[in-house]
């Protein structure tokens, strides 16, 4: 190849090549410059790692360090609390005791007969009863909770020599809260400011009970009568066999549904009846 050929392909790699796709094509823009050339960027910190000198396979030689400088997860997570932790069922676990120690209070129990271990029912007997028309003079008629039945209640458990001092509980509904607050009237002032105390929860006592407040007490649909209960502690009994335990898992055979597993042993029973009262509540509108 000639010399004059040699110069006019250097030429021709020179020029821009005329296609019909870039005729009349202005020239490209420069390619810019970097606003920053590296000289004013932050420090690089080494963080060790792997080298071809270094590099062993029995020590920590491929393992990186901790950054001293803030990382994006420090940025992130700045000012962050710390997360709240998983919640655990203590309303569940909660509401099952108390079904529990419910239907134990006035329910069937069970005990020993003379050691045999055999094993007999036990059902509240009458006489721990307040009946739902109870009053304390004239024609009995059903009603809600009254003065007259919070009086019995207590009067049968002093009757029953509960010892002094033992803390004593009534269990009730609201139902039964609006019921004495607005049959109290009949008494002293001194009694309805407590009863309205008690009601817009400022306190939890009243004559010599602590009231605990649940809508879990059986409630006969057919009839409309509550059956509420007072007790003396050691009246009864409420044991936890097994913890609760939980687990959530997926089912891939219900495509993927999210499965929740509950599980805890429990039980309860009267341990004297002579510390338990049932107390009947009309709640017909």
């Amino acid at each position: 190849m000639s010399g004059g050929n040699l110069q006019e392909m250097e030429t021709a790699v020179g020029k821009q090549s005329k296609t019909a796709v870039n005729a009349g094509a202005k020239a490209g823009d420069p390619m810019p410059k970097l606003q920053n050339d590296g000289s004013q960027l932050a420090s690089v910190e080494d963080l060790g790692g792997p080298t071809p000198e270094n590099y062993r396979v029995d020590d920590d030689s491929a393992k990186l360090r901790e950054p001293s400088l803030k990382t994006v997860k420090d940025i992130v997570n700045r000012g962050a609390k710390p997360a709240d932790p998983m919640p655990k069922m203590k309303k569940e676990e909660s509401e099952v005791e108390d079904e529990e120690v419910i239907e134990a209070a006035t329910g069937t129990s069970y005990a020993d007969v003379n050691g045999s271990g055999a094993t007999a029912a036990v059902t509240l007997p009458s006489t721990q009863e307040v009946a739902v028309d109870y009053v304390l003079s004239g024609s009995a008629t059903n009603s809600g909770m009254t003065l007259p039945k919070l009086v019995k209640a207590k009067s049968i458990l002093g009757k029953n020599e509960v010892p002094r001092g033992t803390k004593k509980y009534f269990a009730i509904t609201q139902q039964q809260l609006d019921d004495m607050l607005n049959n109290i009237t009949q008494v002293s002032s001194a009694d309805y400011a407590a009863v309205k105390a008690l009601v817009e929860g400022e306190v939890d006592n009243f004559m010599g009970f602590e009231f605990i407040r649940t809508e879990l007490l059986t409630l006969a649909a057919a009839t409309d009568i509550r059956t509420c209960f007072a007790y003396a502690y050691p009246g009864l009994l409420c044991s936890v066999g097994q913890d609760a335990k939980g687990r959530v898992s997926e089912r891939d055979d219900k495509n993927y549904a999210t499965q929740v597993y509950y599980n805890m042993n429990i039980g309860a029973t009267r341990m004297q009846e002579e510390m338990v009262v049932a107390v009947y509540t009309d709640e017909s509108p």
